[in-house]
């Protein structure tokens, strides 16, 4: 369970996962934030693996939990005060089409429910009955409409889950197969957001991570496809790795984005 040191920075919040990053801009004037998953704690540096009781105070953990989550992991989470981001998995939520299997996931939110643990959930990837691409799920939907329903399904099981992140990383080949297409990806982010505040008006809605080093170029196309609108967080995960993510992120870009974009 990957992990990693965040803190309240100027009343935005701070959220790191080890060395992959995340910044988040709420659109909205009164409750605007910026998640920087840097591993920082008050005005003094963490090292990955430091002694919690040194971030303790004015921080928390922002983990991600891959399989099953065990009672253990949870009552860890809990006492570190976390956000767990997690992956909705389409083609293991609904196999085939019209056939839903909850039975991993309901665990999980049983879980979290249990110990007060808000999560971040992310609505991925593609089926491949969708997708008519055999193992690989990194192909969108022939019909953007099978995954509309996948959205809407999910969103009305989980009702406490108030933060959803349409697709991940949708800006490079490895997450959008053939190629990266922000037109395509506005489409299907406008419809999943009309998915989920149908289904839950008070949750917010990320765009998914936008990880290529033209990140800003593709969230420009995401604004001159009409995406403006249709999402309420900007996800943005600055890698670094081996790099110190100190040394390596440039931070004023992250935080300049949002004036950019009057965010």
């Amino acid at each position: 369970m990957p992990g990693g040191f965040g803190c309240m920075i100027n009343k935005k919040v701070g959220i790191s996962i080890g060395i992959v990053f995340f910044i988040l801009f709420f659109n909205s004037l009164s409750q605007s934030l910026i998640v920087i998953s840097s591993p920082i704690c008050g005005n003094k540096i963490c090292e990955q693996g430091e002694n919690i009781e040194n971030c303790r105070i004015d921080c928390f953990i922002y983990g991600v939990v891959e399989g099953t989550l065990t009672e253990k992991d949870a009552e860890k989470i809990k006492d570190l005060r976390v956000m767990l981001r997690r992956d909705f998995l389409w083609h293991e939520i609904e196999p085939q089409k019209g056939v839903w299997d909850f039975s991993k996931y309901d665990e999980i939110i049983n879980r979290t429910r249990q110990n007060n643990i808000p999560i971040l959930g992310i609505l991925d990837y593609s089926a491949e009955w969708a997708s008519g691409h055999r193992q690989e799920e990194h192909y969108p939907p022939n019909n953007f409409d099978d995954y509309f329903n996948f959205v809407s399904k999910v969103v009305e099981r989980y009702p406490d889950i108030k933060y959803w992140e349409v697709w991940n990383e949708e800006d490079i080949v490895d997450f959008w197969r053939p190629q990266p297409n922000a037109v395509e990806y506005t489409r299907l982010l406008k419809g999943a957001y009309n998915k989920i505040k149908e289904k839950n008006p008070d949750a917010k809605v990320a765009l998914g991570g936008l990880v290529s080093p033209n990140y800003l170029n593709y969230l420009n196309q995401i604004y001159n496809a009409g995406g403006k609108d249709y999402f309420d967080i900007i996800t943005i995960h600055p890698y670094s790795q081996p790099k110190s993510p100190c040394g390596s992120v440039d931070y004023e870009c992250f935080l300049n984005c949002g004036n950019e974009y009057k965010l």
